[in-house]
């Protein structure tokens, strides 16, 4: 979990490194075949602070993350 997570895929991907994807906002905001979770809200918080990594590249992506100076993101009160 990330703040600014779309500048830290930007950056990554300038270093050859292509996170993972996840669907934002969540697909129960426009699609009606998928049923709303219990808190919409934190879904949403979620798949805008996600950055997926694949588990192989964990080690390089947490030293570049380091390097970066990137923030993790604090979830709001809920």
């Amino acid at each position: 979990m990330v703040e600014d997570r779309d500048t830290v895929v930007a950056q990554l991907e300038r270093r050859g490194v292509v996170p993972g994807f996840v669907y934002d906002p969540p697909l129960s905001d426009y699609l009606d075949l998928v049923a709303q979770g219990p808190d919409p809200e934190v879904a949403r918080w979620w798949t805008s602070h996600v950055l997926p990594v694949d588990p192989l590249r964990a080690r390089r992506v947490a030293g570049l993350l380091a390097d970066l100076k990137v923030r993790p993101a604090v979830p709001p009160d809920v």
